[in-house]
């Protein structure tokens, strides 16, 4: 699989290494080229991807950086040059949406448009879902590769350990944030997408609220007033950050909650963990909606459900026995192990995108 990217879209500074696309940062790494990132980096050494500088070569064509980056440097107009450029070559053009918010972008007919944050609902089907990539937890704080298996308890523990506020004054606060962004956007002042006026570690306070005192589940919480417990920078090598881990491995199923944007990076680490999360529908972007069956792997509660997430969990633990508990937590591990991690995905993705050409 041979991949293009304009070398005049991109921009090297390290500062701005957040907007690269997530595939680049793999072969653009330190200043140099990787030939064989998939073995360097990944092990791997049957999902092979490539470089190439004639476009006309290419499997598919990538946008060196997010989207948000060139309308943040006023670059939209050659950004959308070159996407009307592959257009002709009738080639698709993978483009990646930054941070929590997002922008707003052309809905272009030959792109796909990957993102962790958003509204599904409100966008074409050209947006997609990435997920959020991160280090293995079990090697970093394991020294493992393999889960270590829950018990089939006819009481279900649930866990979460995170930022919840009960705070009506915080609240208060946020939804006005939320507000005053909303009207810079609508003024045409501010570029960021806006967001559905709430406040979600008081979404996440009453979540957790509800379940405390139920008899038919088990509860594991940590509550923490501070987004990963005040800590700012090298959070991963912090007791904050054990803890976290921690509470999902004491745990059978983990609620997942959007943070500031509308995703959860819980959710992905609770799949690395081997467990089962509680994801709370807030129409958002899950990967691969189209090949996984997410709801065989997870709980799923609409907002409307909310008030019977109880029932919704020991429903869903009451239709499994031993062996298949067992089954799915190493289920959830392979699914995030083979198919979230970031070169497994976009090798999938870069293969669909061949078939669908």
């Amino acid at each position: 699989m041979k991949l293009y990217y304009p070398t005049t879209l991109y921009d090297s500074k390290s500062s701005n290494r957040y907007a690269v696309f997530p595939l680049l940062k793999v072969f653009l790494k330190s200043d140099k080229i990787l030939e064989n990132p998939a073995v360097e980096v990944f092990g791997f050494t049957n999902q092979l991807m490539t470089l190439v500088d004639d476009i006309n070569e290419a499997t598919v064509t990538i946008l060196p950086m997010s989207w948000d980056f060139y309308v943040k440097e006023n670059k939209e107009k050659i950004a959308n040059d070159f996407i009307e450029s592959v257009n002709s070559l009738n080639k698709l053009v993978f483009i990646f949406i930054s941070g929590d918010f997002g922008v707003k972008i052309p809905d272009f007919p030959n792109v796909r448009v990957y993102r962790c944050s958003g509204y599904k609902s409100k966008l074409p089907n050209t947006h997609l879902g990435l997920p959020v990539f991160h280090r293995d937890p079990l090697e970093r704080y394991y020294n493992s590769e393999v889960i270590s298996l829950r018990a089939y308890a006819e009481i279900p523990t649930v866990g979460f350990c995170g930022q919840a506020i009960k705070s009506i004054s915080n609240r208060i606060k946020e939804q006005l944030r939320i507000v005053f962004n909303n009207t810079r956007y609508y003024l045409g002042l501010a570029e960021k997408s806006p967001q559905k006026i709430q406040s979600t570690p008081y979404n996440r306070f009453k979540i957790l609220d509800n379940l405390k005192g139920k008899s038919l589940i088990a509860t594991n919480f940590i509550i923490r007033d501070q987004y990963g417990g005040g800590v700012k920078r090298g959070r991963g090598a912090t007791k904050v950050a054990e803890e976290y881990f921690e509470n999902m491995e004491n745990s059978d199923y983990i609620i997942c909650y959007r943070g500031a944007g509308n995703f959860s990076v819980r959710f992905y680490e609770t799949l690395a963990m081997g467990r089962i999360p509680v994801y709370i529908n807030t129409d958002g972007f899950l990967p691969l909606r189209e090949s996984v069956n997410w709801k065989s792997h997870l709980v799923w509660v609409e907002p409307s459900e909310i008030h019977k997430i109880e029932e919704k969990i020991v429903t869903f633990h009451n239709a499994l026995n031993q062996s298949e508990f067992e089954a799915l937590q190493k289920s959830n591990r392979n699914l995030w192990k083979d198919q979230l991690n970031l070169w497994s995905f976009f090798y999938h993705q870069i293969q669909q995108a061949k078939g669908d050409n």
